[in-house]
């Protein structure tokens, strides 16, 4: 009757909800005035013969207990609950097997302990073992539900925990739209009540939520939208009325077998975020407008020398897109003979901070001289180096053009305009040296002053440029014979002088007598044409010999000067050797 009447009230609990519940002090005293009122009937009430002889239910009493077996039986299998628990599969058999022995062995018993007696009290032991082993099962399938409960209750409590110390305010709803979680952070977030948030009501959290946005109805339908597509996440930035800028975004929750049991909602406060892009942003725009403003080139470089950034002039300057600067090397745009020392110079920059140099860069138009400003940032991916250039082409070309004209008015002041050899003034400046180095090696110098013979002749005759012509052939007959050392120069109207230096010792008076001797001889026999005229002249030598003749080029150049005198006081087109107390011989 207890299993039957169970039977009933879970029926009725299904059928009408947690309101149809029958409370536990109910249960208890039915089950004891049951009790006692199958004692009482038992004890007061006279009872029929156990046995009714010649009947085929010789214990026809015992088809009522069979009954209730029977209604407890049909209960349970219409429960449906054997198909998945343990108790309730050995209970049905428990009933199925004390069903027989009431109705099948005791009601047709005719006597105590006949086969029919003891075959229905096996069933009954059978019935109570069938139960028996059915609580087993049961018990050893709460202590598992207890271990699940007490892991779920631990994993419950770390989720809970996790989700207050978020930092995103966080919102759980199950699959009817209703709120099972939230943290705290949602409340101050959105500033809703706990009293609303305690009903449970998703519907009313979103209607407050909403309301506070710039654009309630577009916001309001995007987030309807997210519910109709359940299984997809969502993530969007809404901005609010106070100007607070949230991030949204949320997760289906999904079941391994794509069951939907809700979605999870992750709020977070971005406007100080924002802020600072925006900020970093406007920075970044000022500086990439300041450098292109730039009236040069400016590139940021790695510690290899690869372009990392540049701006407009620097790329135009190479010729190249921005996916090749990319990819390109700074240095390879470098003078090859420069490669080494711009990448000293990047070194340089990145152990001292700054540095300057000056180069030629190849590029679209063709070789350009830069100067280049360095210095060094460190950022926290690495070192790099800014490099500002300047074009300085058009200055090197006019310091090259400076220094050109320098040179060019440094020869002239040393050479004759006419001849074409050095003045007079070089003579002054370089045998000063040569009298120095010929101390200093050991070496002989000689000197050899010659002169045009009768050359006022020569221009009276035939003018001026008739004299002229013989002056340059003189002299390029002069710059012919002359040694890589020797200094070849016009001294003075038809006066020039020969240096003959690096000699060795005891060679000097055979070398210059002999040199001289030489160009007398070849002007003697060159013709000079003038026009259709053919001139001819001589020329008078002086030969002098350092140190011999004199240590100063004063003393050198008088004795040579008289010597040159003398050959012209002794009839012209000779060569005369200085006097000394001691002079030698003079070759045959």
């Amino acid at each position: 009757m207890l299993l039957w009447l169970s039977c009933l009230f879970w029926q009725r609990e299904q059928r009408l909800g947690p309101a149809g519940r029958i409370a536990d002090g109910v249960v208890y005293a039915m089950v004891g005035v049951l009790a006692l009122a199958c004692y009482g009937v038992v004890e007061l009430l006279p009872m029929p013969p156990a046995v009714q002889d010649g009947s085929l239910i010789t214990r026809p009493q015992d088809l009522l207990a069979a009954l209730f077996f029977l209604l407890a039986l049909l209960a349970y299998l219409r429960k449906g609950h054997w198909r998945v628990y343990h108790f309730d599969h050995w209970l049905v058999l428990s009933l199925i097997i004390g069903f027989m022995g009431q109705a099948l062995f005791m009601a047709t018993s005719s006597e105590l302990f006949d086969a029919m007696f003891d075959g229905a009290h096996l069933l009954k032991i059978a019935s109570y073992l069938c139960v028996l082993i059915g609580l087993l099962f049961s018990m050893h399938r709460l202590y598992k539900e207890s271990l699940v409960r007490q892991e779920l209750v631990f994993k419950n409590t770390i989720l809970a925990t996790q989700q207050e110390l978020s930092r995103e305010a966080i919102l759980v709803v199950n699959g009817h739209e209703k709120i099972i979680s939230y943290n705290r952070n949602f409340i101050d977030l959105w500033g809703i009540s706990q009293s609303v948030m305690d009903t449970g009501s998703e519907a009313d959290a979103l209607r407050l939520a909403v309301a506070q946005m710039q654009d309630p109805q577009a916001d309001l339908a995007r987030i309807q939208s997210v519910y109709q597509h359940k299984t997809e996440k969502s993530s969007e930035e809404v901005t609010l009325k106070d100007g607070r800028i949230i991030d949204l975004y949320s997760a289906p929750m999904l079941g391994t077998d794509g069951t939907y049991y809700g979605r999870v909602w992750y709020f977070r406060d971005i406007t100080e975020r924002r802020l600072e892009e925006r900020r970093v942003q406007d920075e970044r725009n000022f500086s990439d407008k300041l450098i292109a403003s730039l009236p040069g080139t400016f590139c940021v470089l790695d510690t290899s020398g690869k372009y990392i950034r540049w701006n407009d002039r620097q790329k135009e300057l190479l010729g190249l897109s921005d996916a090749q600067m990319a990819s390109s090397h700074a240095i390879d745009f470098v003078d090859a003979a420069d490669r080494p020392r711009i990448m000293q110079h990047i070194q340089q920059t990145l152990e001292h901070g700054s540095a300057t140099a000056e180069t030629r860069v190849t590029g679209l138009r063709g070789p350009r001289d830069y100067t280049f400003s360095t210095m060094r940032i460190n950022m926290s991916s690495g070192d790099y180096v800014i490099a500002v250039g300047s074009d300085i082409t058009l200055r090197k070309q006019a310091e090259r053009e400076v220094q050109t004209l320098q040179e060019l008015l440094r020869e002239q002041a040393i050479r004759d305009p006419l001849t074409g050899l050095y003045n007079r003034r070089y003579l002054d400046e370089t045998i000063g040296r040569e009298l120095i180095r010929a101390r200093r090696s050991g070496h002989e110098m000689g000197i050899i002053m010659c002169d045009i013979d009768f050359f006022k002749r020569v221009n009276d005759t035939w003018g001026h440029l008739a004299g002229d012509e013989v002056l340059k052939a003189f002299a390029a007959l002069l710059s012919r014979n002359a040694r890589g050392s020797d200094i070849v120069c016009r001294y003075g109207g038809e006066e020039f002088l020969l240096l003959l230096a690096d000699i060795q010792p005891n060679l000097a008076y055979q070398l210059a007598y002999q040199r001289a001797e030489n160009l007398r001889i070849a002007l003697e026999a060159m013709s000079i044409a003038f026009g259709d005229t053919a001139i001819r002249v001589t020329a008078s030598f002086g030969v002098a010999k350092f140190p011999e003749h004199g240590t100063t080029q004063d003393e050198l150049v008088q004795a040579a000067d008289s010597a040159m005198y003398l050959a012209k006081t002794g009839g012209r087109n000779r060569v005369v050797i200085a006097s000394t107390p001691a002079a030698p011989a003079l070759p045959a």
